[in-house]
C-alpha cells in the first residue's frame, strides 16, 4: 500500500469519527427535544381529564395514543440516526463533514476538501497532472492537518440550552403532579386505569356480565352473573344494585324494576330473570357506576324434536346398517352417517358443523324435516343444528345436538410364512417350493402375491428391483386364512450360489381407503454349487436304484406271501395257529410285520424321491419309470388293502374261521390295470401343460404386439424435439425386445416339450416359427430402433416400428392359427372317442332290446337254460357297461360329461345287475321290467352323449363341456363392472344439495344411468343362457338372476331422475351381493358335480386348498359388536371370549 493510499485512509477515519459524533450529538438533540415535547403533552392531557373527565373509552384512546405515539418517535430517531451511519462512508458526506472541519480550522480551510478529491482524481485514467504532483500537495495538507483534532469541530454545548429547558419543564410537571395529587395525580392514574370508571378519583370500578345481549324464546329464563372489578385489588363489595326495564319492539317502556344483589362469592353476584316475555334491558350499579346495558330480545326459535342417525357401513364389510340411540357413534372408517332432524318449525336451512372445520355441511330441508349424510374419516365431534327465517332474520335452535364419531379404521392385515420355516433353504434340484402363508385381516382379502428377487449370482447380475407373482386366493372374505402356493421355481432359472430373496405380500379389502398391504419377513433361497454334490449325485443315483430295485422285490414279495397265507387259510386252517394261541400271536405279528414293512418301504420311497427331484443330473427317462414306481406302491399300499388287512388281524384275534375266510376272499391287487391307468393319466397331464403352455406364449406375443404398435403410435405422436419422451420410448422399445427374446426362449422349451411328448407335428411347426423369427430379424430391428429413437431419428425409428409392428402381428396371427389348429385336433380326437362312445351305446342298447324281448315271454315254465343263457349274456353286457363307464369317466371332465349322464349310465349298470339276480331267480317278468329300465337308461345316456357331440360341433363354436364355464366367465366381467359403477357412485351420495345440482353432475348421472342400462342388458342375456345351460346339463341353479334385472331397474331410474339416495346405494349393494352369491352358488354346484364325476388321476403338484382359520363374523352384526368392545379397553384375550360369547348367543337367537 502506498504512502498516498495511507494518507488518504488517515483523512477518512478522522472525518468518519467526526460524522460519527455529529450523528450522536444528532439524535440526543432529537431526543430531549421529544421528552419535552411528551411532557408538555402529557401534562396537556392530564389536565383535560382533570377538567372534564373523559369517559372509558376517550382514555382508552389517550392512552394508547400516548404510548404509540411515544414508541413511532424513539423508533424514527434510532432509525434516522443508524441511516446516517450507514451513509458516513459515501463520498458526498465525507466531503461534506470536510468543508465542515475546514470551516472550524482557518489554516486549512478548503485544502482538505481539495486534497480528497485530489486522490480521487488520481484514481482515474485519463487525469492531466501529474501524479508525484499530487502526492506532494496531499502530503503538505497532512502535515498541515495532523496537530488538529477534527471531532473539536462538533460541539455538545449547543445542546445544553436545551437540556436546561427540558429539565424546568419537567420539574414543574412533577411538582405540579405531586402538589395536587387529587387532581392532577389522580387524573394521571384514571388514564394508566382507562378500563375502570373511578369514584372520587380514587375508587376504580369495572363491570363484567354474561352472558350480555342474548336472544330468548318466550317464557324462557336468563341466569345473569357479574364480576365487579376494583382499582383497588383488596377492595370487596357485599351488594350491588341490578336494574332491569322491559320494553316493547318499539322501545316504550312497559316496567323497570330495580333489586339488591347479594355477593355470591368474593366480588361476584349472580341471579334470575325469570319468566321473559318482552324484550328486556339489564345492567348492574354500584356507587352510581353503571355497567354497560344488555339486552334480552325474544324470538321464536326453533326446536329440535328428535335426531335419528344411521350408520351405513362400507359395502365390503358386510355389516348391516343400524340405527344409533345415544350421542356416540362407533363405527369403522368409511361408513356413510345419515342423519335426520326433525323440528318445531319449517326450516330455512339445517347444518352438520364439524369442530374444526371452517364450514359446515348442509343438508336437504323439506318442511320440518332435515336430511343429510357425511363420510366417518376420523375421530371427532359435530353439532346438528336447524336455522328458521324470521321477518327476514335467520334464528337457531335452542336446542343443537352434539354427538361424537369414533371411528376405527380398517387395520392393516397380518401375514406370515410358516412354511418353509427355516429363514435360508437349499433348493438345489428343486423345481417348486410349497410356500405356506398365515394371513389375518379384520374383513377379508383382495390378493396375494410373492416378490422376489436374485440378490447375487455367479454367472449374472444381480436384480435391483423385486420381480412379484400372483397367488390365489379364494376365500376373501375369510378373516384369517392359510394360503398354501406351489411357487415353480424353474422360472427363476437359478445356478450355482444363486442367491434369492422372497417374502409374501397381502392385500385387504379395504374398498374406503383403498387395499392396504403387509409383509411378511424376507426369507432366502439358496442354490449351493454343483461342483459340491456332483460326487454325492453319482452315488446316490446307484443307491437309489438298489433300494428301489429292493423295495420292489419287497412289495412282489408281500404279494406273494399274502397268495400264500391265502391258499394255506383255504386248505387246512389249524395249520395258521388258529387253535394254537403261540402260532396264532406269531401270524399276528407277521400280520403286523407286513404292514410295517409296507410303511418303510413308502417312507423310504418318499425320502428316496425327494433326494432324486432335488438332483439336476437325472434323466427325465430314469425319473419317471422311478415316479411310476413310487404310484404303484401307492396303490399297493392303498386304503383297501390296509382295510382288508386290518380285518384278518381282527379275524385271527376273535379266533374266527369264517370271518378269517371272508377278509382273504376279499383281499385283491390288480398290478395291470394299476399301470395302465397311470400311463393314461400321464399323458394326459403332459397335454394340458403343453396346451396351457402353447395359450400362455399365444397371449405372450399377442401382448408384444400391442405393446408395439402402442409404442408405434406414441412415436407417431411424439415431437421429434422433445428428448425426454422419446428417451421414454426408448426404454419401452428395449422392454419389447427383452420381452421378445424371453417367447423366444420360452417357445423354443415348448418345442422340446412337444418333441418329448411325441407330438412331432407340433414341434416342427414351431420350429419353422422360431427360424421365421430369426429370418425377420426381429432383434435386430427392435435394437436399431431403440438406437434411433436415443439419437433422436424419430421418422427412422417410425419406419423400423412399421416394419416390426407388421412382424409381430403376421407371427400374432400364425401363433393364433397354430394355437387354433392345436385345439381343433384334440377337439377333433375328443369328437372321434365321444362319436365312439355313442355308438357304443347304441349298440349296448340294440343288445339291451334283444335280451328284453328273449326275456318277455319268460314264465315259470320256461326252459331253465333260457334263463342261464339270457343272465350270461346280461353280464356279459353288463361288464361291455362297465368298461365304457370306466372309460368314459377317466374322460369326464375333459369332454364337460354332465352329472346327469352319469347317473343314466350308473342306473343302467344297477338294472341290469338286477335284472341278472333275477334271472337268476328265474323272476322273468321282474327280469324283462329291469331290462327295459336299463335299456331306457342306455337311451337317455345315448341322447345326452348325442346333445354332446353336436354342441361340441366345429360349426357350433363349442368346445365339449365349456359351455358353463364361458357363462361363469361372463358373469365375472359383469360382476367386475358393477362394482367399478358402485365405486363411481360413491361420490353420488345425497349431501342436502338435491335440486342444485351442476349441469356437470346431471350429465354424468346420465351416463351412469346409460351404464347401468349396459350392464343389465348383458346380465338379462346371460340369465337366460344360464337357464338354458340348466336344460343342457340337466342340473338346478341355486336361483337365478331375475331380482338382480329389477334392482338394476330402480337404479337406472333413480339415476335419470338424478335421485341419488341412500336406498340407492343399498339397492347397488344387493345387487352386487346377489350377482355374487349367484356366482358362488352356481360354482360350488359344478365343483360338486364335477367331483362326484372325476376319476382318480395324477396331475402336475397344484397349491393344496386353503385352510380357514377364521370366517367373517358379519351375521347380526358381530363385527360391530366387536367395534363397541374397543370403546371399553378390554384386553384382546378378554375380548376374543366376549365375542365368541356374543357368537353363541346369536347363534342361539337364530
Amino acid at each position: 500500500m502506498s504512502s498516498l493510499e495511507l494518507t488518504y485512509r488517515s483523512f477518512l477515519s478522522r472525518i468518519t469519527e467526526v460524522g460519527k459524533k455529529d450523528i450522536l450529538f444528532a439524535a440526543l438533540r432529537r431526543a430531549v427535544m421529544m421528552l419535552l415535547a411528551f411532557t408538555i403533552l402529557a401534562f396537556l392531557l392530564i389536565s383535560l381529564e382533570a377538567v372534564f373527565e373523559l369517559s372509558v373509552t376517550l382514555r382508552k384512546i389517550i392512552f394508547f395514543g400516548f404510548i404509540s405515539a411515544f414508541i413511532a418517535t424513539v423508533v424514527t430517531i434510532l432509525a434516522g440516526a443508524l441511516s446516517s451511519v450507514s451513509r458516513l462512508h459515501r463520498p458526498e458526506t465525507v466531503t461534506r463533514y470536510a468543508r465542515r472541519i475546514g470551516g472550524s480550522y482557518p489554516q486549512i480551510k478548503d485544502n482538505l476538501v481539495n486534497a480528497i478529491q485530489l486522490y480521487s482524481y488520481t484514481n482515474k485514467s485519463d487525469h492531466i497532472f501529474s501524479n508525484d504532483l499530487a502526492a506532494e500537495t496531499i502530503s503538505q495538507v497532512n502535515e498541515q492537518a495532523k496537530p488538529l483534532d477534527f471531532k473539536s469541530s462538533v460541539s455538545f454545548k449547543k445542546n445544553n440550552s436545551l437540556l436546561i429547558f427540558f429539565v424546568s419543564a419537567f420539574s414543574v410537571f412533577t411538582l405540579l403532579m405531586f402538589a395536587f395529587p387529587n387532581t392532577f395525580l389522580a387524573a394521571a392514574n384514571k388514564i394508566v386505569n382507562y378500563n375502570f370508571t373511578f369514584v372520587d378519583n380514587t375508587l376504580g370500578i369495572a363491570f363484567e356480565v354474561k352472558p350480555g345481549n342474548v336472544e330468548l324464546s318466550k317464557g324462557e329464563s336468563l341466569d345473569v352473573t357479574a364480576l365487579i372489578k376494583f382499582h383497588d385489588p383488596a377492595y370487596t363489595t357485599d351488594e350491588v344494585t341490578f336494574h332491569t326495564r322491559e320494553v316493547t319492539p318499539d322501545g316504550i317502556e312497559i316496567s323497570e324494576n330495580d333489586e339488591k344483589i347479594k355477593a355470591a362469592s368474593n366480588n361476584e353476584f349472580k341471579t334470575t330473570i325469570k319468566n321473559i316475555n318482552s324484550q328486556t334491558i339489564y345492567w348492574f350499579e354500584y356507587r352510581g357506576v353503571k355497567s354497560s346495558p344488555y339486552t334480552v330480545t325474544i324470538t321464536n326459535r326453533p326446536v329440535i324434536k328428535s335426531v335419528k342417525i344411521t350408520v351405513y357401513p362400507p359395502a365390503y364389510t358386510k355389516l348391516p346398517s343400524r340405527v344409533i340411540e345415544s350421542g356416540e357413534i362407533t363405527t369403522i372408517a368409511g361408513s356413510t352417517i345419515y342423519v335426520e332432524v326433525d323440528a318445531s318449525d319449517d326450516l330455512s336451512r339445517s347444518m352438520i358443523q364439524f369442530a374444526g372445520a371452517t364450514a359446515p355441511g348442509t343438508m336437504e330441508i323439506t318442511g320440518k324435516t332435515a336430511r343429510g349424510s357425511f363420510v366417518a374419516v376420523s375421530n371427532g365431534t359435530f353439532t346438528i343444528n336447524v336455522v328458521k327465517d324470521f321477518n327476514g332474520k335467520e334464528l337457531t335452535a335452542t336446542n343443537p345436538k352434539d354427538f361424537t364419531v369414533r371411528v376405527f379404521p380398517d387395520q392393516f392385515p397380518g401375514i406370515s410364512i410358516i412354511e418353509p420355516d427355516n429363514s435360508d433353504l437349499n433348493v438345489q434340484g428343486k423345481r417348486e417350493l410349497l410356500v405356506r402363508s398365515r394371513v389375518t385381516d379384520d374383513f377379508g382379502f383382495t390378493k396375494m402375491r410373492i416378490g422376489y428377487k436374485t440378490v447375487s449370482s455367479r454367472f449374472g447380475p444381480a436384480d435391483k428391483d423385486y420381480r412379484y407373482s400372483d397367488i390365489p386366493v379364494k376365500n376373501t372374505d375369510a378373516t384369517g386364512l392359510e394360503v398354501p402356493f406351489v411357487w415353480n421355481l424353474s422360472t427363476l432359472n437359478l445356478g450355482s450360489e444363486d442367491v434369492v430373496e422372497y417374502f409374501v405380500e397381502v392385500y385387504d379389502n379395504d374398498g374406503f381407503s383403498g387395499p392396504k398391504m403387509s409383509r411378511s419377513e424376507v426369507k432366502r433361497l439358496i442354490y449351493p454349487s454343483i461342483e459340491s454334490l456332483l460326487k454325492k449325485t453319482e452315488k446316490t443315483k446307484d443307491e437309489v436304484e438298489n433300494s428301489l430295485k429292493t423295495a420292489m422285490e419287497e412289495a412282489m414279495e408281500l404279494k406273494k406271501d399274502l397268495d400264500e397265507l391265502k391258499d394255506k387259510m383255504e386248505k387246512n386252517p389249524e395249520e395258521m395257529g388258529l387253535n394254537d394261541p403261540k402260532k396264532n400271536q406269531e401270524m399276528q405279528q407277521k400280520l403286523e410285520n407286513i404292514q410295517n414293512n409296507l410303511n418303510s418301504t413308502q417312507q423310504k420311497l418318499d425320502e428316496l424321491m425327494k433326494d432324486l427331484q432335488q438332483n439336476s443330473q437325472l434323466s427325465q427317462e430314469t425319473l419317471d419309470k422311478y415316479m411310476e414306481l413310487q404310484k404303484m406302491f401307492q396303490q399297493i399300499d392303498s386304503k383297501e388293502l390296509r382295510e382288508a388287512l386290518k380285518k384278518l388281524q381282527e379275524a385271527m384275534k376273535n379266533m374266527n374261521k369264517d370271518q378269517l375266510k371272508e377278509a382273504m376272499k376279499n383281499f385283491k391287487f390288480d398290478e395291470k390295470n394299476f399301470k395302465k391307468s397311470l400311463e393314461k393319466t400321464m399323458e394326459l397331464l403332459n397335454k394340458i401343460m403343453n396346451e396351457q403352455k402353447m395359450g400362455e406364449l399365444t397371449q405372450k406375443l399377442d401382448d408384444i404386439a400391442k405393446k408395439q404398435d402402442a409404442l408405434k403410435e406414441e412415436t407417431k405422436s411424439t415431437d421429434k424435439n422433445d428428448k425426454n419422451a422419446l428417451n421414454d420410448q426408448s426404454k419401452k422399445q428395449e422392454d419389447v425386445k427383452n420381452n421378445m427374446q424371453d417367447f423366444q426362449k420360452q417357445m423354443k422349451e415348448l418345442s422340446e416339450n412337444f418333441k418329448k411328448a411325441g407330438d412331432q407335428q407340433m414341434s416342427k411347426e414351431m420350429q419353422k416359427m422360431l427360424e421365421e423369427i430369426m429370418k425377420k430379424m426381429l432383434e435386430q430391428k427392435m435394437q436399431n430402433s431403440k438406437q434411433n429413437l436415443e439419437q433422436g431419428n424419430q421418422e427412422q425409428s417410425q419406419k423400423q416400428q412399421e416394419q416390426i409392428s407388421q412382424d409381430l402381428n403376421d407371427l400374432n396371427q400364425q401363433m393364433q392359427d397354430m394355437l387354433q389348429s392345436m385345439m381343433d385336433k384334440e377337439n377333433s380326437k375328443m369328437m372321434e372317442k365321444m362319436q365312439e362312445f355313442l355308438e357304443r351305446l347304441k349298440e349296448m342298447s340294440k343288445k339291451q332290446q334283444e335280451l328284453m324281448d328273449e326275456s318277455e315271454s319268460f314264465d315259470k315254465n320256461t326252459d331253465p337254460k333260457d334263463f342261464q343263457e339270457n343272465k350270461k349274456q346280461q353280464d356279459k353286457l353288463q361288464n361291455e357297461l362297465s368298461n365304457l363307464t370306466e372309460e368314459m369317466m377317466s374322460m369326464a371332465q375333459q369332454m364337460g360329461m354332465s352329472p346327469m349322464m352319469s347317473k343314466n349310465l350308473g342306473d343302467a349298470f344297477n338294472e341290469m345287475q338286477k335284472a341278472s339276480e333275477q334271472l337268476s331267480k328265474k323272476e322273468g317278468q321282474s327280469a324283462n321290467k329291469s331290462q327295459g329300465n336299463a335299456k331306457e337308461s342306455l337311451d337317455k345316456a345315448a341322447e345326452k352323449m348325442q346333445q354332446m357331440c353336436q354342441s361340441g360341433k366345429p360349426g357350433n363354436g363349442k368346445k365339449p363341456g365349456q359351455g358353463l364355464q364361458q357363462l361363469l366367465e361372463q358373469l365375472q366381467q359383469m360382476i367386475a363392472k358393477q362394482q367399478q359403477l358402485n365405486n363411481q357412485m360413491q361420490g353420488m351420495m345425497p349431501n342436502g344439495n338435491q335440486g342444485k345440482l351442476s349441469q356437470e353432475q346431471m350429465a354424468q348421472m346420465q351416463k351412469l344411468a346409460m351404464e347401468q342400462q349396459q350392464i343389465k342388458d348383458g346380465v338379462n342375456q346371460l340369465n337366460e343362457e344360464f337357464k338354458k345351460q340348466q336344460e343342457v346339463d340337466g342340473k338346478k341353479m341355486l336361483g337365478n338372476l331375475d331380482q338382480v334385472q329389477k334392482d338394476m331397474q330402480e337404479i337406472i331410474k333413480d339415476l335419470q331422475e338424478n335421485n341419488v339416495t341412500p336406498e340407492t346405494k343399498k339397492r347397488q349393494e344387493k345387487i352386487l351381493s346377489r350377482m355374487l352369491d349367484f356366482q358362488l352358488s352356481t360354482r360350488e354346484k359344478d365343483f360338486e358335480q364335477k367331483r362326484e364325476s372325476r376319476p382318480g388321476k395324477n396331475f402336475e403338484r397344484s397349491s393344496p386348498p386353503e385352510i380357514v382359520i377364521s370366517k367373517p363374523n358379519i351375521i347380526n352384526g358381530v363385527n360391530q359388536d366387536a367395534l363397541e368392545l374397543q370403546k371399553e379397553d378390554y384386553t384382546e384375550d378378554y375380548e376374543l371370549l366376549i365375542q365368541k360369547y356374543l357368537e353363541k348367543i346369536k347363534s342361539v337367537n337364530r
